[in-house]
This record gives structure tokens, C-alpha cells and sequence, in this order.
């Protein structure tokens, strides 16, 4: 009995294989199969920029940047299963890129804010320098899925599919968010400068230092 319920699990399990493989001979649906390996991993990733975007600090939200990762590296691990699109190896590799470059994005770039964020607190030069580091990994994000928006739209046009013309959610999120990081930044930065140095004022006047001090209340002034 064992014998003939393994015989029809490994049945099953090869009809299933090759179910999958007749599925991904159809460009649209080699399409898809790209396109749903990376479903988890934009989840997680948008999860994590939309927490970081509204205002809570990397440090804070440094579990979801993990979880994110960890997505990505699974993403990227169903991509390589799939098989190469008849000689055509330009989408999946366009996907896998894809991943490799939000991995460090959320590897290093994401990982050094985490590192800064405690000393851009005490400086107006550290906080310029940890926003702009999160702006340009903002950029790289939204240039690599327009890159992979491309590669996807290049292999329909070649193999005769028609994509749906509507705008990519995750795209229109990650422009959102990065039109949203950028606002709370610039208003964030006006802030901090007044508040830094009204912090610097005390100081002065706490140590006795008259002259730093109405350096700085001039200097509030003109920020204020």
C-alpha cells in the first residue's frame, strides 16, 4: 500500500512539473511566473518604506528591513528555479539584477542609516548627509523598477504579448513614498536646524559663554 501511494505522489509530482513547464512555453504566462516570484518581496519592501517613510526611525523598523531581506533573498531564489525562456535569458536576468540591487539597497545603504542615525542627531551636517544618503537609496530603488518595468514590456513587445496598460502598484507606491520622504525631509530639516542651535544657545549660556551665545540667538534668528 505504501508502495503504490508513494508511485502516485511521484506521479503526481511530475505531472505537476510538467504542468509547470507547458504553463511557462507561453510568454504571457513566463511573464507572470517572473513577475509572482517577486509578489512576497515587494510586499515586505513596501512595508518597510512605508514605515520608514512616515517619520519612525530606521532603528525602529530595522526588524522590518530584516524581514525584507529575507524576502528578497527568497524572491531571488524562485527566480533562479526558473527555467531560461527558450534561449531567452533577458527577462529572468533582468529580475534577478533586479533583486541583487534591492538587496543592497536593504543591505548597505539601509544598514548605514541605522549606523548614522544616532550621530545625526547631534550635528546639522550628520542630518543633511543621513537624508541625503536615504534619498539616493530611494532613487536607486525606483531606477531599478523602472529597469525591470522596461525588461518586462521589451520581452512582450518581442514575443507578441499585450500588458495591460495601468500603472505598476508598487511603482506608484514607491513614487508616493519617495514624494512623501522628500516632503518630510525638507520640512524635518527647517526644524532641526532652528532646533539644533536653539539646543546650541543653551549650551553657551550654561557655560558662560556670552559671545557664543548671541552668535547663536543671531543665528537662531536668521533660521527661525
Amino acid at each position: 500500500m505504501k508502495q503504490i501511494l508513494f508511485f502516485l505522489l511521484f506521479i503526481l509530482a511530475i505531472t505537476a512539473e510538467t504542468s509547470f513547464a507547458q504553463d511557462l512555453s507561453n510568454p504571457g504566462e513566463y511573464i507572470t511566473a517572473v513577475s509572482n516570484a517577486q509578489t512576497e518581496m515587494n510586499k515586505k519592501y513596501m512595508i518597510y518604506m512605508s514605515a520608514a517613510g512616515h517619520g519612525r526611525s530606521a532603528r525602529k523598523v530595522d526588524k522590518l528591513r530584516q524581514q525584507a531581506l529575507e524576502s528578497i533573498n527568497s524572491s531571488r531564489f524562485k527566480t533562479v528555479d526558473l527555467p531560461i525562456y527558450k534561449g531567452d535569458n533577458t527577462l529572468r536576468q533582468s529580475s534577478i539584477d533586479y533583486m541583487k540591487l534591492c538587496y543592497n539597497v536593504f543591505n548597505d545603504d539601509y544598514s548605514k542609516i541605522v549606523n548614522m542615525e544616532e550621530i545625526a542627531e547631534q550635528s546639522f551636517d550628520e542630518m543633511q548627509a543621513i537624508i541625503l544618503l536615504q534619498e539616493k537609496a530611494n532613487e536607486k530603488l525606483t531606477e531599478a523598477l523602472d529597469k525591470m518595468s522596461a525588461a518586462s514590456k521589451t520581452f512582450a513587445a518581442k514575443y507578441n504579448v499585450k500588458l495591460i496598460d495601468s500603472k505598476d502598484e508598487l511603482s506608484d507606491k514607491l513614487e508616493q513614498t519617495g514624494k512623501l520622504t522628500h516632503y518630510k525631509n525638507e520640512v524635518y530639516l527647517v526644524f532641526f536646524k532652528c532646533n539644533w542651535q536653539d539646543e546650541e544657545v543653551v549650551k553657551a549660556l550654561n557655560a558662560g559663554k556670552i559671545t557664543e551665545a548671541e552668535q547663536g540667538r543671531t543665528s537662531l534668528i536668521r533660521y527661525a
